[in-house]
């Protein structure tokens, strides 16, 4: 996998929402040999927010010699179950150059007609924007539609900017079967969250039980060796949550990047090729 690239969820890091600790954050995932961040809108919010543009954060991040590759944590759906209208988030999105919005069908729903069709609508959202895509992101924990091969079926065939979110957590949390690794088109997968769980049952695990990569029971190498096998040779975003964050932000990135370094069976990118490929996007 030695072409596949490394990112960092911020929220793995400790630190309230504000400038000062997302520069932390930005300045700690960049000096541990990550590539790329993913941020979520509580980030972008704050931001905003002290009177800074966008703008400046999106050359703070390149700076760094970093890409924004996500913006994460976005639901499809509001509280009543409707299609919820994310127009902000598409648009910080495209001021960001984030290639990925991820976002989590968050609604009770058993029917697979009207799940493709919630999931065309929301695509359809954002289809005028070029070169931005939406992920969806299935969660383990959902009642319907948590397995990897439940989130094919609902993007299988659907608008041309639809990609699914690959969560090594939810794949297993959610009981994918093993053989959907093999089976899902490989062009469909736009990330791969990685992650691990410490001595917890599957069935019991929640966020806060997101471990360093390679320290927990989940089966990271079956799931490695399959993405492997098939060239995936897009981004791993890692994200860890819970009792690991009570170590300082340079630790735990720099933790985090070896130990994905490792899982993974490579060194990791070049941050000059990943500065070229933000300048030619500016």
């Amino acid at each position: 996998m030695s072409h596949n690239r490394f990112a960092l969820n911020l929220n793995s890091l400790p630190g309230a929402h504000d400038v000062r600790h997302l520069n932390q954050k930005i300045k700690a995932a960049s000096e541990a040999g990550f590539c790329g961040i993913s941020l979520c809108m509580e980030d972008v919010t704050a931001w905003v927010q002290s009177g800074k543009r966008l703008e400046q954060l999106r050359q703070a991040v390149r700076d760094q010699g970093m890409q924004i590759v996500e913006l994460c944590d976005v639901n499809m759906c509001d509280e009543r179950g409707r299609l919820a209208d994310r127009a902000r988030e598409f648009a910080v999105a495209a001021a960001l150059d984030i290639p990925l919005v991820s976002a989590a069908y968050n609604k009770e729903v058993t029917d697979l007609d009207e799940a493709r069709a919630d999931w065309a609508s929301f695509c359809d959202l954002m289809s005028d924007m070029e070169g931005l895509e939406v992920g969806l992101h299935f969660k383990g924990d959902a009642t319907h539609f948590n397995t990897l091969d439940s989130a094919w079926d609902i993007t299988s065939d659907g608008p041309a900017n639809g990609r699914i979110v690959l969560d090594m957590f939810d794949f297993w949390r959610g009981g994918s079967p093993a053989n959907s690794l093999e089976m899902v088109p490989l062009d469909l997968l736009g990330m791969v969250h990685v992650t691990d769980v410490k001595t917890v049952h599957r069935y019991q695990a929640v966020e806060t039980d997101r471990s360093v990569p390679g320290t927990g029971v989940m089966p990271l190498t079956h799931i490695v060796s399959a993405l492997s096998r098939r060239g995936y040779g897009g981004m791993f975003s890692v994200e860890i949550c819970g009792a690991v964050q009570e170590d300082n932000c340079a630790f735990i990135a720099a933790d985090s990047y070896r130990a994905t370094r490792r899982l993974l069976g490579t060194s990791g990118p070049s941050h000059r090729k990943v500065a070229a490929y933000a300048d030619s996007r500016a």
